[in-house]
């Protein structure tokens, strides 16, 4: 790689592929920009030597003045929460369709092989049961649209229920792990939704960064599934933490399942899940 544009890189995703990208020496800070408008990304996690711009997706243009030449652009920087984004309508669309439409038009100008990280809500017992989801979809068409139209090169990436370090463990946009985690640290009674039983896949996000990199080099205009394979319900979950637990109210918006969709994943990228979420737990409890 040679400069590489990373849309919301102080988030929890984007700031482990930079970590990831500078401890395997695939490319140096310098040569590492990042664009954030920090609404969930943290300014802690800015690494040194890294260039770091503070703005919103949709105004790229006017946001990069650099003669750095991308040929990667990792687009992560998007609205990322399923039940908040009933009420967070406004500025899901105007982050998943309005600024992702920006970040591919970008690309298209510039030549730049753009990396999506696409969202396994779209698959389920219900489609589009969301705002969230429903734009998270009408991105991956608009992406493929582009291909048709104008050449663009990508690669689109699903994360499932990913945790892991720098992941959100507090406020209206922690993952599940994530507010277990916290609640297990402060002695407190974890909150399990309603109804408890309904099931997902936890990908490590270590896991899920190595599979990224992999669809960077096979350059194939493809979708990749990154997803550990073992389902857990929610109360499983809870349980592996060894701590009383408790029910709070059902989330408008949820999936039920997390289901396998039949991909070429593990064959093309020789990738699979490595990491469990057992041993993760056993870490923090």
């Amino acid at each position: 790689m040679k400069d590489i544009l990373i849309t919301g890189g102080a988030g929890f995703i984007g700031t482990n592929l930079i970590h990831h990208l500078l401890n395997n020496n695939i490319v140096e800070a310098r040569n590492i920009f990042v664009i954030d408008n920090f609404y969930t990304g943290e300014e802690r996690n800015q690494i040194n030597g890294v260039n770091y711009i503070k703005g919103d997706t949709w105004d790229i243009d006017t946001l990069i003045h650099s003669h750095a030449t991308f040929d990667t652009l990792f687009h992560f920087g998007e609205y990322s929460r399923i039940s908040t984004s009933f009420v967070d309508i406004d500025y899901v669309m105007k982050s998943n369709l309005y600024g992702t439409s920006k970040v591919i038009e970008y690309c298209k100008k510039k030549n730049i092989k753009l990396i999506y990280s696409a969202s396994s809500s779209k698959f389920g017992d219900k489609e589009n049961l969301s705002p969230y989801a429903w734009t998270k979809s009408k991105a991956v068409e608009l992406i493929k649209n582009y291909n048709k139209w104008y050449g663009l090169s990508y690669e689109i990436c699903y994360f499932f229920n990913v945790y892991g370090k720098y992941q959100i463990t507090t406020g209206n946009y922690a993952t599940v792990i994530g507010i277990f985690e916290n609640q297990i640290l402060k002695r407190e009674t974890l909150s399990v939704v309603r109804p408890g039983v309904q099931s997902r896949c936890f990908t490590h996000v270590d896991d899920v960064i190595n599979g990224v990199i992999k669809a960077v080099k096979y350059n194939s205009n493809h979708e990749w599934y990154f997803q550990n394979p073992k389902a857990y319900s929610i109360i499983q979950v809870a349980n592996m933490f060894n701590q009383d637990w408790k029910f709070v109210d059902e989330r408008k918006g949820e999936r039920f399942c997390s289901p396998t969709i039949e991909n070429d994943t593990k064959e093309l990228l020789d990738w699979k899940a490595k990491k469990e979420l057992k041993d993760y737990i056993n870490t923090v409890k």
